[in-house]
């Protein structure tokens, strides 16, 4: 278990935070500073970091985030794998999936394995933000018609992953 799994809490973040996140990835300087972005967000807070596969799915369904933020590309159990298997496992947690690998197929891979959106590791931090944001609101019923719009284009793309015309061409 890597030594940021247990995150120190300070005394103002001792609140429950109202979206909680669990932050997935092998580079841990990457996973930690990304906990410290989504923890200066209102409401959000991070739960904990996994940096594997097994170790997400551990912690998934020990500390039950609303959202899962996972790497693709991870040491003993791969992002896409793993994403199967916590959705499988809890159908109420949401995945975002990040990747620095280009090429549409990873993202259909993901899509197909349940993940709610995907990410590019380049993209800016308020684009990550927003991704985790809109899919759990969307989970939570909430989803604003932008978002509605947003997630039906990772839903027609999870269509072409299982075998839609686009797919079979």
């Amino acid at each position: 278990m890597n030594p940021l799994t247990a995150l120190r809490l300070t005394a103002d973040e001792q609140t429950q935070p109202s979206l909680r996140v669990l932050v997935v990835d092998d580079q841990l300087l990457y996973a930690e500073a990304i906990s410290v972005l989504l923890g200066q967000q209102d409401g959000m807070g991070v739960v904990g970091i996994a940096s594997d596969g097994r170790e997400a799915i551990e912690q998934a369904v020990a500390l039950r985030p609303d959202v899962v933020l996972m790497d693709i590309r991870m040491p003993r159990l791969d992002g896409i794998s793993a994403t199967r298997r916590i959705r499988r496992r809890l159908p109420g947690t949401r995945v975002v999936v990040m990747t620095g690998l280009t090429g549409d197929e990873h993202v259909e891979r993901a899509l197909g394995a349940g993940a709610d959106a995907c990410i590019k590791k380049f993209s800016r931090a308020g684009d990550l933000v927003t991704a985790i944001e809109h899919s759990s609101e969307a989970h939570r019923g909430r989803a604003t018609p932008p978002v509605r719009v947003a997630l039906a284009s990772s839903e027609s793309a999870r269509a072409g992953a299982r075998g839609s015309p686009r797919s079979r061409r």
